[in-house]
């Protein structure tokens, strides 16, 4: 930015493109996550995040320290948001963040909270802060920066950090300033299949306008499966029950039976491919926000999955022989301890002696319920419709699994016939 000498720790705005992975305590998750895209070559908007560090700086002018303090202590929330709302920006801030909205272009922007406790490996705490959709203005900037601010101490968030043991007194949080995306079509994609946990597919949760329709659970949206080989293997249109678009002046609207289009096939292609590519750059998959406007794909925020089931075993021969069999004993998956008290000193061992009559059949029961990772899982199971794929639902998870995502707050948050969003409250079938 023209006039603003950036030094790493101290700046109060920093341009995205300096940030990286690394810098989780200066940018939050959000911010140090899409700063890793940036670098990485992957289309992101131009962006800044307004650092901790201006965070800090406000809370120590303000002496806003003592009021979170005696906000927790009472129980307060609402009193710890209020003060941060009411606070004024000191001058040199306030210019900084309108220095940086100026040579983004002015217009509409999004403004997202990206607080330290965000996008963990082992939490992410999605949506326990506020985003802010096609701001136009400083005025209306500033303020969607306080109240970002702000919503570190709902008494959500609060509460949400309680349960996760995180400390109230060293969190942070930053805000991304970033360009507005126009969006004809936007939403989610998950590089893993939430559901079935199969690592080799996409999935593409998409609708019209902009991405908080379906982000927030507020239509069914068009869902797309899609295979390594960039192939559908399910495509179910969603209903659109409402659209959400930027409006002239700031702000957005919701209207009903808009006449609109699908996005186009090459469309969900595309995305399926950077989806691959920022998962393998992450290393794990990853859960992506995204818009397309003009025939050009933007990503505009990724945070990795944290309570993906256990890939899907294939099946061998055997299995896929004695599966349906075995589907006739029993109406629901064995727990781990019938499996290892009765079925395979029982039942198992009479199959195997029966099977072993058959000249050069050789079955060990063991092979068709394997362990997976210290658990009995009855792999043999298929799930419906699903050839050759055991269902991917322990009945006890494996140690040290993630068996605690969402949006808004939710723990499985999904529209009818849309892809269940992990969340880190999840909790194993």
């Amino acid at each position: 930015m023209a006039g603003t000498l950036y030094h790493r720790d101290q700046s109060l705005v920093v341009p995205i493109a300096a940030l990286s992975r690394e810098d989780l305590a200066l940018a939050g998750g959000k911010g140090a996550n899409l700063g890793e895209l940036v670098r990485a070559g992957f289309p992101v908007p131009a962006a800044v995040v307004i650092s901790t560090t201006a965070y800090t700086r406000l809370a120590e002018s303000a002496g806003l320290a003592a009021a979170i303090q005696a906000g927790l202590r009472a129980g307060d929330a609402a009193g710890i948001r209020a003060a941060f709302e009411a606070a004024t920006i000191p001058d040199r801030l306030r210019a900084e963040i309108v220095e940086a909205y100026v040579a983004l272009g002015g217009g509409p922007v999004a403004v997202r909270s990206s607080a330290t406790a965000e996008d963990l490996p082992g939490a992410t705490f999605a949506g326990q802060q506020d985003t802010f959709l096609n701001v136009v203005g400083e005025a209306a900037l500033l303020e969607a920066v306080r109240r970002c601010w702000g919503s570190l101490w709902t008494e959500r968030a609060i509460a949400y950090r309680d349960r996760r043991d995180v400390d109230q007194a060293a969190v942070r949080i930053a805000v991304v300033v970033q360009r507005m995306v126009p969006a004809e079509h936007a939403g989610v994609l998950f590089t893993a299949n939430p559901v079935t946990g199969a690592r080799d597919e996409v999935v593409i949760d998409a609708s019209s306008g902009l991405g908080e329709a379906v982000v927030s659970g507020l239509v069914t949206p068009d869902h797309y499966v899609v295979d390594a080989r960039g192939s559908f293997r399910q495509r179910t249109l969603g209903r659109r029950e409402v659209v959400i678009r930027g409006v002239d002046g700031g702000g957005v609207a919701h209207t009903v039976d808009e006449q609109v289009d699908s996005l186009p096939d090459e469309a969900v292609v595309e995305l399926a491919r950077l989806g691959r590519a920022v998962a393998t750059h992450f290393g794990r998959p990853q859960d992506i926000e995204w818009a397309r406007a003009a025939g050009q794909v933007w990503l505009v925020q990724a945070r990795p999955m944290t309570a993906l089931p256990p890939s899907p075993l294939r099946l061998g021969r055997v299995r896929r022989r004695l599966g349906l069999q075995l589907l006739d004993y029993f109406t629901d998956r064995p727990y781990p301890l019938d499996v290892s008290a009765w079925i395979l000193p029982g039942i198992g061992r009479l199959v195997e002696r029966m099977l072993a009559e058959i000249p050069g059949l050789r079955v060990q029961m063991s092979e068709v319920l394997p362990r997976s990772a210290g658990s009995w899982t009855g792999s043999c199971l298929r799930s419906p419709g699903r050839p050759g794929r055991c269902s991917p639902r322990p009945h006890a998870w494996p140690a040290g699994s993630a068996a605690s995502r969402p949006r808004r707050g939710s723990a499985i948050r999904a529209s009818p016939g849309s892809a269940a969003r992990c969340t880190s409250s999840a909790r194993p079938p």
